[in-house]
């Protein structure tokens, strides 16, 4: 249910929640720094990509690791 709103309303306010994220980092860790809207934008970008790998590559793996019930 969740996937299909997303894509309806072009994902904005979990691109808005993802940069609140991405900031609260960068004020919790020392020598994290980001400098401008554009560079919040491309991180979060890139941690979609890499959680939408890892999703995928973790399902894979459940899939093959489930026994078939016949």
């Amino acid at each position: 249910m969740t996937l299909p709103l997303i894509i309806v309303t072009l994902g904005f306010f979990y691109l808005v929640i993802n940069i609140a994220m991405v900031a609260l980092a960068e004020f919790v860790a020392p020598h994290f720094s980001i400098d401008g809207f554009w560079s919040y934008v491309g991180t979060v970008v890139v941690v979609w990509f890499v959680n939408w790998i890892a999703h995928e590559a973790l399902e894979q793996i459940g899939r093959r690791s489930r026994p078939r019930l016949i």
